[in-house]
């Protein structure tokens, strides 16, 4: 059911209803003398024991016409009609959004109204909930600073706390207040005596103040958590978590940056996004489980902690608009409003729920899910890279690349016949054929996989796959010294349908690899395009099926190409071509012949 504002209570102001107010304080001073940790560790084992409310495990996305959302643990979908200047926040049990001019807080679970307030232009930047105390942070209009409130769940605002600073996403816990500006303080601010209690100094950025099973976090570019050893974080000695230094696919980040703002509308970098979770208190802070995950559009990875390689990819069905990491997988919701629940160690999706329409964007809190992996079987890696690398959208090219770098250091025939397929399939964007077609002359691996592809017919009337890359194949093969390839390669050769670029290379690779057996079909070649070669990858193939006969039948090889390069139908470029060849070859007298040899030093 919609529930419309216009049956609740009248706006009040914030200003009119606060219960304490407190302008440009000492708490968000910047002449604060550091007391070398003291305050902080004293108020970390005051709360170590302290425990908010369990969070509501929620979906929650923005619509054309409303917000929906759906808890992860299974219920019903609700929707809330309101307008928006900018996304909503979801955090413990509460959603709190902003626009039209008024704040509003809703049940996660049900989206039932909890309360609105005016606040006139302000946007917001984020929200903490601990179950009894809501605290939210908003940009004054004109980006002037920020207005940090606390409201019961009955609406009272309980602090109004006005600064010229920036607030980042704040975090709330009996009855304290955490506020994370300025890009590397974080202010503990006890609500009810109205002033700053303890502060923190980080070294890794400090934009967002946030719960994450049960302990509470600060950070940025990494996370610092709040525990005995925080006295210590601005001599970098607290507990922090750094994401391993790696390659990800265009610049996917943990955490939104301070003062970067959230819009109604989901954009590059929400679509390009890493998550992750750590390990929960009081185990050494690490990434749970090693697996930590990107997405990249519709593309989805999964990451390993302590190994550079990829776990998985997988393609989705529509771009990733929003996630979280839970204990066990990932959990993504993309722009058609579906939440699908992925195995960290397989990828292998593990349920989904719906939101019930295309969504502008997501936001997911999986803060307590649990989930027992699917138990099927994953594709190779290989395979879910090729799948992947088939997926057909300009916008993917960048991710299909660094996809294509990642199959090129699979050792295993599999990777082999992956990209033996991608060379073949219709479906693999153009821009990534030159890679693919690289990446295959360079196998070293996978021979059966090479001929089986030579020895397939394409099927020119019904064009249901593109010809076998003959030339990136003749390479490898010839790399690896694989004879039985001699018969097949041959026959690409006289095979009319084949490019003048992998004629070329395929006649190289018989320098290597042809027998006897392949004499009369090379020397049918030399006579069929001796006279004919159109281009210089044609003139180089008819010198290089030169140089195979001269290797592979000795002086009668040298013999045919002699009479080759002195017929007056060879093309000059050939000629040129094959002379060298020849220098010297005395061809016998019964040979018919336009012009005699001149006799030259050394053994013919």
């Amino acid at each position: 059911m919609i529930r419309r504002l216009a049956a609740l209570l009248p706006l009040v102001s914030l200003a009119a209803c606060s219960a304490g107010q407190t302008r440009l304080g000492r708490a968000f001073t910047t002449d604060w003398e550091d007391d070398g940790g003291r305050s902080i560790s004293a108020l970390e084992a005051r709360l170590r024991d302290r425990q908010p409310a369990p969070p509501v495990d929620v979906a929650v996305g923005v619509g054309d016409d409303a917000i929906v959302g759906i808890p992860l643990s299974g219920g019903s979908t609700w929707t809330f009609s309101h307008k928006l200047s900018s996304r909503p926040d979801v955090a413990g049990g509460v959603v709190v959004g902003a626009g039209d001019g008024e704040l509003f807080c809703l049940q996660s679970s049900t989206g039932n109204l909890l309360w609105r307030r005016a606040i006139g232009g302000g946007e917001l930047i984020g929200a903490g909930d601990d179950g009894e105390l809501t605290v939210v942070a908003i940009e004054q209009p004109g980006g002037t600073g920020s207005t940090a409130l606390a409201i019961a769940r009955d609406g009272t605002v309980l602090r109004q706390v006005e600064t010229d600073k920036k607030i980042g996403r704040p975090a709330v816990l009996a009855g304290i207040a955490f506020f994370p500006w300025q890009g590397q303080y974080v202010t503990a601010y006890d609500i009810g005596a109205g002033d700053e209690i303890a502060r923190v100094t980080l070294r890794v950025g400090a934009s967002h103040a946030l719960r994450v099973g049960g302990a509470l976090y600060f950070g940025e570019i990494s996370l610092v958590r709040f525990d005995e050893g925080i006295g210590g974080a601005s001599r970098g000695l607290a507990s922090t978590l750094t994401l391993p230094e790696r390659e990800l696919v265009g610049t996917a980040r943990w955490l939104q940056p301070a003062g970067e703002r959230k819009e109604v509308t989901a954009g590059a970098t929400d679509k390009v996004r890493v998550y992750a979770r750590p390990t929960p208190a009081p185990a050494p802070l690490a990434v749970e489980g090693g697996a930590y995950y990107s997405t990249y559009y519709r593309l989805a990875f999964g990451l390993s902690a302590t190994d550079p390689g990829l776990r998985w990819v997988r393609p989705l069905a529509a771009d990733a608009l929003g996630g979280a990491a839970y204990r066990g997988g990932l959990a993504l919701c993309d722009a058609e409003g579906k939440v699908t629940f992925y195995d960290a160690a397989s990828g292998m999706p593990n349920g989904a729920l719906s939101l019930g329409r295309a969504l502008r964007s997501c936001v997911v809190l999986a803060d307590g899910l649990e989930r027992a992996a699917s138990g099927a079987a994953p594709p190779s890696l290989a395979a879910q890279m090729g799948d992947a690398l088939r997926v057909g959208a300009h916008d993917l090219v960048t991710a299909q690349r660094y996809i294509l770098r990642e199959l090129a250091q699979q050792q295993d025939g599999e990777a082999t016949r992956v990209l033996v397929e991608l060379a073949r399939d219709p479906r693999t964007s153009p821009a990534l054929a030159a890679d693919v077609r690289a990446m295959l002359a360079a196998r070293r691996t996978g021979a059966e996989h090479l001929l089986a592809a030579l020895g397939q017919s394409y099927d020119y009337l019904r064009d249901v796959s593109r010809p076998p890359p003959v030339g990136p194949i003749a390479d490898a093969l010839a790399a690896m010294g694989e004879r039985r390839a001699a018969p097949l390669l041959v026959k690409a050769l006289l095979d009319p349908q084949t490019s003048p670029d992998d004629v070329k290379h395929a006649a190289a690779a018989m320098i290597a690899l042809g027998g006897e057996a392949e004499v009369r079909d090379l020397e049918a070649f030399l006579a069929l395009n001796r006279a004919t070669a159109e281009n210089d990858d044609m003139v180089e193939a008819v010198g290089r099926v030169a140089e195979a006969l001269v290797k592979i039948a000795g002086l009668r090889g040298k013999i045919i190409v002699a009479r080759a390069a002195r017929d007056t139908f060879t093309l000059p470029s050939v000629k040129a071509r094959l002379e060298p060849l020849a220098e010297g070859v005395v061809i016998p007298a019964d040979e018919d012949v336009d012009v005699k040899p001149t006799k030259k030093k050394g053994k013919a």
